[in-house]
């Protein structure tokens, strides 16, 4: 009898192995189900709710810095920073339970195996699909840079569509719909045809596209994790370059307003001391 590729991996373990551990009940273990979906999108859910109004504050409520407003891209740079630490925050109550889940099941061993599966080129004419089995701490950290990557991606969207939608509430609505839109293209009928592995929301479930279970049941050889990194990271890459164009256009828009305010008040001695002295503010950096 042939041993399946996990089971393989369990019978080279040289430590005891314990039920717990074969019954997939362990800490480390309930986490790698977890970051199969649950994970995945309650953090990019998250990452939504904390940045969606970030922009809509900032308006009300200059970012300032001993006095001085900053620019557009530190701002930027600043609210990214604060909704990290709060997605980091939210590890907090999931350690709570990895912990509670240790105590009673035990915590498991990062070196236990995990399945994986890739999906060739040529499984069409031959209906062949490789598996493997790597280990859980090897996908929690493939998992957890590409759900990374993606809160990033959301975050930087979720800005930039903040800029030109004034409405918070508009922003959530438009947001949770590109956000979650592979929910209504990838399904029965759809998904199994034209699997769209050129969108990144294709891999917002972090842990299937790692396991390679997004490839298989998708029948497709696309679906992996290097072109989850490679598209996902390219769209970061456009959206931090048009980040980087608002905020120049911006500067000049803002050059433009103070030079005419300069001009109207020139003959205006005290005007022109106060405008100056904004100038040299708005300038700052």
């Amino acid at each position: 009898m042939q041993l399946g590729p996990k089971m393989a991996q369990y019978a080279k373990q040289t430590s005891k192995l314990s039920l717990n551990q074969l019954n997939e009940e362990t800490a480390w273990q309930v986490i790698s189900r977890l970051m199969n979906q649950i994970l995945p999108v309650l953090f990019c859910l998250l990452a939504v709710l904390f940045s969606v109004d970030m922009i809509s504050k900032d308006r009300q409520h200059k970012s300032l810095v001993n006095g001085y407003p900053l620019s557009l891209f530190k701002r930027l740079i600043a609210k990214l920073i604060i909704t990290f630490i709060g997605l980091f925050l939210m590890v907090i109550p999931l350690s709570i339970g990895f912990i509670w889940i240790g105590l009673r099941r035990g915590f498991g061993l990062l070196s236990l195996p995990s399945s994986y599966s890739i999906f060739p080129i040529d499984a069409v004419s031959n209906l062949n699909s490789t598996f493997s089995s790597k280990t859980i701490g090897l996908f929690l950290a493939k998992s957890l840079g590409l759900m990374g990557l993606s809160c990033l991606a959301i975050v930087l969207f979720t800005f930039l569509i903040s800029f030109w939608l004034k409405q918070d509430f508009i922003n959530l609505v438009v947001i949770m719909l590109i956000t979650f839109s592979s929910l209504f293209y990838q399904r029965h009928g759809l998904g199994d045809i034209y699997a769209l592995y050129y969108s990144p929301t294709s891999y917002l479930y972090s842990g299937d596209i790692v396991s390679g279970y997004q490839g298989f049941f998708w029948s497709t050889p696309y679906l992996t994790t290097n072109q989850g990194y490679l598209v996902v990271g390219v769209i970061v890459l456009l959206l931090i370059k048009l980040s980087t164009v608002k905020n120049v256009n911006y500067k000049e828009k803002s050059m433009i307003k103070l030079e005419n305010i300069s001009f109207s008040y020139k003959n205006k001695p005290i005007l022109k001391d106060i405008t100056e002295d904004f100038m040299r503010v708005k300038l700052w950096d």
